[in-house]
């Protein structure tokens, strides 16, 4: 006869794993969150990197968008399509700029607004050492994701201003 200790074990052990396989089953706001962080992870700039790292990690940054994207920067009155050779060269322009600089991502949400597309706002910060001084720049993220070949790709992206830090 089973009794009651061994079945709320047995109770306790299948919500955990409930929980554990919720938790931990890919998903699709999960890929788009592991696509993102590679922003963070080779935006980053520790000090020193020689030219073939420094274009190895533009290349991985490019390799997020998709080819061609829309890119809009409000404070500089800016709107293109660029392609993801156009978008690598200015990611290796940008990070030469900067001596060290950390990137990161806060507050992201993610919204599949259909099967294979999703939208994606947050807060991207950049702080770091430039040629000319200290840098700490906060932008407000905006953007569009299609899912192209199997992989999360950024279509559209809107940077605004944030008036207050």
């Amino acid at each position: 006869m089973v009794n009651v200790k061994t079945l709320g074990v047995a109770a306790l052990v299948a919500v955990a794993v409930i929980v554990l396989a919720i938790r931990f089953w890919p998903s699709e706001e999960r890929a788009i969150r592991a696509r993102l962080a590679v922003i963070e992870k080779t935006g980053s700039k520790a000090g020193a990197e020689q030219p073939l790292e420094s274009l190895s990690k533009a290349r991985q940054i490019a390799g997020l968008f998709g080819n061609p994207c829309q890119l809009v920067i409000e404070s500089a009155n800016h709107a293109g399509r660029y392609s993801r050779q156009q978008i690598q060269e200015r990611i290796v322009m940008v990070r030469a700029a900067y001596v060290t600089a950390t990137v990161s991502l806060h507050d992201l949400a993610v919204v599949l607004t259909g099967k294979d597309t999703a939208t994606v706002s947050g807060t991207i910060r950049v702080r770091g050492q430039g040629s000319s001084g200290p840098v700490a720049d906060v932008r407000e993220l905006q953007a569009g994701m299609a899912k192209i070949d199997g992989h999360w790709l950024l279509t559209e992206v809107t940077l605004v201003e944030v008036l207050e830090r």
